[in-house]
């Protein structure tokens, strides 16, 4: 019978606990974020539809908008997702400076 035995000198044995110890900390860590926070209304990204309820902006033109790259938007399959917080207070547009610009 063979003696499968493995010899550790005590440092080595102190650095694969501790790598164990912190690799456990940071799985915990990640763990208790995932099922404490919830992504607040704020931070959500809503669709053009939701954007014109809350701007009056038309869809067709925060479509545009959108597409030209005037407002932070970001495209989800047919339409267009823009930051609900940035949306509420308007500043979502980009306002370009025309002397910037030539």
């Amino acid at each position: 019978m063979r003696n499968n035995t493995i010899v550790l000198d005590r440092s080595a044995f102190e650095r694969m606990v501790f790598a164990a110890t912190a690799y456990q900390t940071a799985v915990n860590e990640v763990l208790a974020t995932i099922t404490t926070e919830q992504p607040s209304k704020k931070d959500e990204w809503i669709n053009t539809k939701e954007a014109q309820q809350i701007t009056g902006i038309s869809k067709e033109k925060l479509s545009r908008m959108a597409r030209l790259g005037e407002c932070e938007a970001r495209r989800v399959g047919s339409d267009w997702r823009f930051p609900r917080s940035k949306v509420e207070d308007m500043s979502f547009i980009h306002v370009n400076n025309t002397a910037e610009s030539r």
